[in-house]
């Protein structure tokens, strides 16, 4: 059964809050983030201003470590269209 939108922004919103806490992802959450990030822009069901915000995180997420102001602002911008 494969998972729905919401459930994958809730993937993505944790990984992102343990970012913010610990500083850095393990490899497994980075790969987990890659995934995740794949899955969402390719799924035509998602709102278009949720996809700007996939595309940004998906550029930063190439980067050893994603900038803590940028990670914050995309999870106030996910919460608050979900």
């Amino acid at each position: 059964m494969p998972i729905s939108i919401q459930h994958k922004l809730g993937l993505l919103q944790d990984l992102l809050q343990n970012h913010v806490s610990e500083k850095f992802l393990t490899t497994n959450e980075s790969e987990q983030l890659k995934q995740i990030l794949t899955a969402l822009a390719q799924d035509p069901a998602l709102d278009p201003a949720l996809a700007s915000t996939i595309d940004e995180i998906s550029s930063a997420s190439h980067t050893e470590t994603m900038d803590s102001e940028a990670v914050q602002q995309w999870l106030h911008t996910m919460s608050s269209l979900t």
